[in-house]
């Protein structure tokens, strides 16, 4: 049984293709505004980069493992978080501002998985290790909040948002009494379960209006809840292969993007209120893993495979596909922000 769960597994199947052709190689155009977050990887290597109006910055020497999972830019700067994997079982907690980074020591295995910006304040949230359990952790400004987790009772926290001065996070909590793990959402440190089986929140985005919009896993469906209640579902198994990876909130219209499998490869999809249109790639096939809406203009970033068995990042504005790297490193995208 075939899962395409994560973008890092999709390497895996990405190497086996060699359909792409440095033809249709083409410089980002109408980029104004866009800041990509990614790496390339190389080997046992892995290099952050922030696209800025279809140009890429390297935000480290290439040396060691380092990725970026988010990125945000607010009025006055531009920030991305990450980690950098010191060893096998220690990390190192990463955050860029205007490509100036700024570290902190784990003693384990911690991440920074989002970041969001409101006002003057920088809240992360992301996973820290305390003795042989991880703990959901926000840090605000840098001084680190305890959100949820203790021996026994593991929790990570994996998306966040602020509304009206409220922090909204999403993320998973391991349920001692039902022995599994269990979707949460955490409004300003109070949690919520959003389901009552195994399952887990990623993502999280609030609307003008107040809504909350969480995107999960739920058993083996990847699920969309609003307000708390399942909205939106897709099977993760046999038969079909398909997983929502990010969603976005524009008035009262819901955005999502993911892929779905289609004789045996990965397809990238864009919904639109629940309307599915598939994304053209050079190959056929791919993922789409963020979204974002700005005006009417609608940002899609992803990865297709390209010869020699690597995959690169592509970004579709409005369905038209530009390729944002030449295919020379397995390239992965993971965030996109349009200001």
């Amino acid at each position: 049984m075939k899962k395409w769960i994560l973008p890092l597994l999709v390497f895996f199947i990405f190497t086996s293709c060699n359909k792409g052709n440095e033809e249709d190689q083409q410089p980002a155009k109408d980029m104004s505004g866009v800041y990509i977050s990614g790496h390339d990887i190389w080997g046992t290597n892995s290099t952050p980069k922030i696209w800025k109006n279809g140009t890429s910055t390297n935000l480290s020497n290439g040396v060691g493992i380092t990725v970026i999972n988010s990125v945000f830019v607010s009025d006055k700067a531009v920030y991305a978080v990450g980690k950098d994997e010191v060893n096998f079982s220690t990390t190192a907690l990463r955050l860029w501002k205007d490509d100036v980074v700024t570290s902190v020591p784990a003693s384990g295995i911690t991440d920074y998985k989002s970041v969001f910006v409101s006002g003057d304040d920088v809240y992360i949230a992301g996973t820290e290790q305390r003795g042989n359990h991880t703990v959901a952790m926000l840090w605000k400004n840098g001084v680190p909040i305890w959100i949820a987790g203790s021996s026994g009772w593991p929790a990570k926290a994996e998306g966040i948002a602020v509304h009206n001065g409220d922090v909204y996070i999403a993320g998973v909590q391991y349920d001692f009494a039902k022995q599994m793990n269990i979707a949460q959402l955490w409004k300003n440190g109070v949690a919520t379960e959003l389901s009552t089986v195994f399952s887990g929140a990623q993502r999280i985005k609030v609307a003008s209006n107040g809504d909350v919009y969480v995107h999960g896993y739920e058993q083996m469906n990847s699920v969309i809840w609003k307000n708390g209640q399942k909205i939106h579902s897709i099977a993760t198994g046999y038969p079909d292969y398909g997983y929502f990876r990010s969603m976005f909130i524009d008035g009262s219209d819901l955005y999502v993007a993911g892929f779905r499998e289609i004789n045996n490869y990965p397809v990238p999809f864009l919904r639109k209120n629940g309307v599915e249109s598939f994304l053209n790639t050079n190959a056929n096939w791919g993922t789409a893993e963020d979204v974002f809406v700005k005006g009417s203009d609608v940002y899609v970033i992803g990865r297709e495979p390209f010869a020699g068995g690597y995959a690169r990042g592509i970004l579709w504005k409005n369905g038209v596909r530009t390729p944002l790297t030449d295919g020379s490193s397995n390239t992965v995208l993971t965030s996109i922000f349009v200001k």
